[in-house]
């Protein structure tokens, strides 16, 4: 994104911080950048992330402070508001800091890591452009997640290749029945929990599924001929029918069992 499209953005940007620094729950703004994409992506839309300790303001209040919006709704529990500014889409996430905290002070293989999708959660405060703080609280959450032991990689680790080995036995049963329905989730299931294991052995954060094909790829670490039974798994052809695809989720699995054992002996 660059030139006037950039501008455009930044205005938006500038206006939404105007109104969210007046909240004095809110302590620190996010702006998850995503340099590939434009207006006209159909992906496109401006995600901030609002860090807050305390009470935010309620529905209609936030409605009223951003009147200059359009088509705004509301998630249930008030955490996420959507909305137009002009024509673009913009997204809220209000995040609380205490319970963040809760996560960061969890001992590994708590159930808030597995519950919470841990690894995206801190991919985003890593990750995230700060456009708002009134304290040094973010600073702080990034310095100590530079530092995180390695039981924390393990257990990440392992609940994912649990759920990879859950997934494909749920795969193999589906192709046997032509069960065109459950083949479709359980695959789904399947390649999320593999890059899940990935990202783990690698030691990084998972981005968001729209991005996590670039990222997966760019992994210092991959199994064996990894991007080409990626990308044959992932393809909708009929030229590759269910009982095809559960023999490449097949060797994908061991492939990536092997790296686990390595990791595991590292």
């Amino acid at each position: 994104m660059g030139g006037p499209m950039r501008m455009k953005v930044e205005a938006v940007l500038e206006r939404l911080v105007e109104v969210l620094s007046r909240w004095d729950a809110v302590d620190t703004v996010c702006f998850l950048d995503r340099d590939r994409e434009d207006i006209y992506d159909p992906y496109f839309f401006i995600s901030l992330d609002v860090y807050f300790s305390g009470e935010l303001p309620s529905y209609k209040e936030r409605m009223e402070e951003l009147s200059f919006t359009g088509a705004f709704e509301s998630a249930p529990g008030n955490r996420k508001d959507r909305f137009l500014v002009g024509d673009l889409p913009v997204r809220l996430e209000y995040k609380s800091i205490p319970d963040v905290e809760a996560v960061l002070g969890a001992e590994p293989g708590a159930f808030e890591l597995v519950e919470d999708r841990v690894s995206y959660m801190f991919y985003r405060l890593v990750n995230g452009t700060i456009l708002f703080s009134r304290s040094d609280w973010l600073a702080s959450v990034r310095e100590r997640l530079e530092d995180l032991p390695s039981s924390f990689w393990r257990v990440l680790r392992d609940e994912a290749r649990a759920k990879m080995e859950h997934f494909l036995s749920d795969l193999c049963a589906a192709a046997a029945l032509e069960d065109e329905y459950f083949f479709l989730v359980s695959a789904s299931g399947f390649i999320q929990s593999v890059c899940a294991v990935l990202f783990a052995v690698n030691r990084r954060f998972e981005p968001g599924g729209r991005e996590m094909e670039r990222h997966v790829f760019s992994l210092p670490q991959l199994p064996y001929s990894f991007k080409g039974y990626f990308q044959q798994f992932v393809r909708y052809s009929h030229d590759f029918p269910m009982e095809k695809k559960r023999e490449i989720a097949e060797n994908l699995a061991r492939h990536v069992v092997k790296m686990c054992l390595a990791d595991e002996g590292s």
